[in-house]
């Protein structure tokens, strides 16, 4: 067998694996979203400029909006940005520079101002990388993760994390830095990160090395593909992290499966872990359980149906022992038997989700309602119009269509219960390099590099007490890239619980949905996200997003590239990373 024949052989069984795995949730690609008609009503959201005589909170001592602005080169390194409350907010990103061989990352506190209190250093081993970061904001800490990277560049779906890790411990009031060193026994693949009452979770599966997904295709290719192993199994991985260290956390799943998310219910002080339990070939359950000292009671489990498998969940107590659990569920292939909770024909690593599922848990018995996407408003009518009308071609959409959908925490409103999701998918792109062959020679060689996760549109839906749908609605996002799988609208309930405020930026704009009893309307028009100066024309907008600060303020912060006038009518070009204080009344 020829050197190049092996190396395509390698390359086909490589791709194979990295489609069969199926081990994160995260890695979807759903078919493109409609777009949909919005009505309109007051606006909610006002910039300071709109408000002087009840906003000067959000101005700086000149009259014009707060805002700070630090250089972003194409060059530079990613700004991360966590609001502390009232306290103000922090900043922290690589210098770039090097000292002693280690890598050096600031930390910078502003007041709610944007005024500079203080900039702290840091030093990291070059050889870790970082991977997320989470508020614990019952005490104030940042943590931030930092692991050595295990990946195949072109299987992203195997991307990990293995051996020693570092969690920097950022004290907000005490400004002060402590490193917390753990170790991965074996190759971790992230879903999320959590920081409560002083633990940090991390949560994810178990994946194979780069050196294991070689090793297996060699002994494939010398056995000419007979015996040998088709697939590896996954397991979920749980570890908790505080000032003692990090360890393993155990967990009620002993088959095939990973941590999805864990959530604290703050009514029943619980931490709450929603997993997969995929037990081979043909099931995939959803099982949620308690995480703690005190923790022993017995797991929830839903299992899926002959028609549908579920995807994900989120949980709702509604009393000791009764409960509401609503997520996303994917359409069962007919002909296939899926493997991990995956056809064997599917081309992507997780199919998108076909509806949501409302599960009700009483007195011990479960009932499952599902509800396909085809019937939502304004995805319904989109499929309609680009139908044209052909009933069996909106059917035929209707029945396929597939999102990956990030579903925020239920609210509880009234006498329903109201879930909010975005819908999302992956982005790629390839490159190619000059590597050194194993010839002796440079060659061409391309690799695929993630760009981020694009979300288009959001979902709303409310449900009764009973679990039963009662009305439902969506509204286009702006297509553009997050660089985490983090929620993109921003959800405000005032105290009397008659209003929810949906808010998301929109390019240079802030906008919202207002929720006025089952109807979503948008504001006529979009609050401007005001630069420094007057002359100042954004040409591009790139990762904007907006989170809620304290009070009534927003953060509203992304990258832009300005073109504005100097002395003399001169043009300058500049380009930033931005964060201006909004209000909202």
């Amino acid at each position: 067998m020829t050197l190049t024949l092996r190396s395509l052989l390698i390359i086909v069984l490589l791709f194979v694996y990295g489609n069969t795995l199926a081990q994160s949730t995260r890695k979807k690609t759903p078919a493109s979203t409609p777009t949909q008609k919005t009505n309109t009503a007051q606006p909610v959201v006002q910039d300071s400029v709109k408000n002087v005589n009840q906003d000067t909170e959000s101005e700086d001592e000149t009259g014009k909006p707060l805002r700070k602005e630090f250089e972003s080169k194409k060059s530079s390194n990613k700004y991360y940005i966590v609001p502390t409350g009232k306290s103000g907010v922090s900043i922290f990103y690589s210098s770039g520079e090097k000292k002693d061989g280690m890598e050096e990352w600031n930390w910078s506190i502003y007041n709610n101002q944007f005024e500079e209190v203080t900039t702290k250093t840091f030093l990291i081993n070059p050889k870790l990388g970082f991977g997320d970061f989470a508020y614990d904001e019952s005490i104030d800490h940042i943590y931030l993760f930092f692991g050595k990277p295990d990946n195949s560049p072109s299987l992203p779906a195997v991307n990990g994390y293995k051996d020693k890790f570092e969690v920097l411990d950022l004290d907000i009031n005490t400004q002060s830095i402590a490193t917390i060193e753990g170790l991965f026994t074996k190759k971790m693949h992230i879903n999320t990160l959590k920081a409560i009452n002083g633990n940090l979770y991390i949560g994810g599966s178990v994946v194979p090395t780069m050196s294991q997904l070689i090793g297996a295709s060699c002994v494939a290719m010398l056995t000419c593909f007979i015996g040998g192993k088709k697939r590896f199994d996954i397991f979920p991985y749980l570890i908790k992290v505080n000032k003692s260290g990090a360890e393993e956390v155990k967990v009620p799943i002993q088959k095939q499966g990973e941590i999805l998310n864990i959530e604290y219910d703050s009514t029943s002080k619980k931490i709450l872990c929603t997993s997969i339990d995929a037990p081979m070939p043909i099931d995939r359950n959803i099982v949620i359980f308690e995480i703690g000292e005190k923790a022993g009671s017995k797991p929830v489990v839903l299992k899926s149906s002959a028609n549908y498998y579920l995807l994900n969940g989120q949980s709702q107590n509604l009393n000791d022992k009764d409960r509401l659990i609503i997520g996303s569920y994917a359409k069962r292939e007919a002909k296939d038997k899926l493997m991990y909770g995956i056809s064997r024909k599917a081309k992507n690593s997780m199919p998108g989700s076909t509806g949501l599922y409302v599960a009700k848990i009483i007195n011990n018995k479960q009932s499952i309602e599902y509800y396909p996407f085809s019937k939502f408003t304004n995805v319904a009518s989109s499929i309609s119009t680009a139908a044209k009308g052909k009933e069996k071609k909106i059917a035929k959409i209707s029945e396929n269509l597939n999102y990956n959908i990030l579903l925020h925490k239920v609210i509880r409103r009234g006498d329903q219960y109201v879930m909010v999701g975005d819908i999302y998918h992956a982005v790629y792109h390839t490159e190619t390099y000059q590597a050194m062959g194993s010839n002796g020679k440079m060659t061409t060689q391309s690799r695929t590099v993630f760009d981020g996760w694009n979300f288009t549109k959001s979902l709303i839906a409310g449900f009764d007490l009973e679990g039963n749908m009662k009305w439902n609605n969506s509204f286009q996002l702006e297509d553009r890239l997050s660089s985490y799988l983090k929620e993109q609208v921003k959800v405000l309930q005032n105290p009397n619980n008659d209003k929810i405020v949906l808010v998301y930026s929109y390019g240079g704009f802030i906008k919202s949905q207002v929720l006025d009893g089952e109807t979503l309307e948008e504001q006529i028009s979009s609050v401007e996200l005001y630069t420094s100066n007057e002359s100042d024309k954004v040409k591009t907008s790139k990762y904007s997003n907006v989170s809620w600060w304290y009070n009534n303020f927003f953060i509203a912060y992304g990258y832009q590239d300005i073109e504005g006038k100097k002395e003399k009518g001169k043009k300058e070009k500049r380009a930033v990373f931005y964060m201006n204080k909004v209000s909202y009344r």
